[in-house]
């Protein structure tokens, strides 16, 4: 048994499946939230490429609109997008240092307005398009991943094709500028599910000696 604290994902296997950490639906995300974060990469190469580091969110039914919070990576650049129901915000960081070795995140949204600030990059804003103030989520907040690897199941503009591959830490969030972080989670930085989840910098085959030429291979741990 391995202590999963610092969940490191795999990113999407050859049958579109992505490792994932699945948490209890964020209360009160309508009008405000926060999210605060850390990330370490398993590569400089395909981590960087197409990949979804969180994401909450539905399709829309009729004229009610595709309402989703994500957070990923592109060409080397943090991309942080949502949608109210009239439109789609974008906010793209500037390139990563890949000198460094973790990168922290925190992003935020009041009413139509977001911000997003990337280790020491200035922070950038953006103002979503229509009149809509809400985001109307009911989803689980899925971390590295989703469940879902049909692309159409998912909201119109959330564009990310790939899981995350490397590390998500000290992800914490607030609904209130009054409040304090907090880890998601129903009881707090408790997930409800999980597919093919390991710990950073640990593995169970380190503990396993493998006879007769035998290799052990990591599949991490599902829930």
């Amino acid at each position: 048994a391995i202590n999963i604290s610092q969940p490191s994902f795999s990113g999407t296997d050859v049958f579109g499946y992505t490792s994932f950490l699945a948490y209890s639906t964020i209360p009160n995300i309508t009008f405000y939230y926060e999210f605060r974060l850390k990330f370490q990469l398993a590569n400089h190469h395909s981590a960087l490429q197409d990949n979804l580091i969180f994401f909450t969110g539905q399709k829309g039914q009729g004229l009610n609109g595709d309402d989703f919070l994500e957070l990923g990576l592109c060409n080397g650049r943090v991309v942080y997008r949502y949608n109210l129901g009239s439109g789609t915000a974008t906010i793209i960081s500037k390139p990563l240092d890949l000198t460094l070795n973790i990168h922290v995140i925190h992003l935020g949204r009041y009413l139509q307005k977001g911000w997003l600030k990337v280790d020491d990059q200035k922070n950038k804003t953006v103002t979503s398009p229509g009149r809509l103030v809400g985001l109307n989520v009911f989803s689980q907040f899925y971390l590295g991943g989703y469940r879902e690897y049909t692309p159409e199941l998912l909201p119109k503009g959330s564009g990310f094709k790939n899981g995350f591959q490397g590390c998500i830490f000290d992800v914490e969030v607030r609904t209130s500028m009054n409040q304090e972080f907090k880890s998601p989670g129903t009881p707090e930085g408790h997930p409800n599910s999980g597919r093919s989840v390991g710990q950073c910098k640990d593995s169970p085959c380190r503990l396993i000696k493998c006879r007769n030429g035998g290799k052990c291979i990591e599949g991490g741990s599902t829930v």
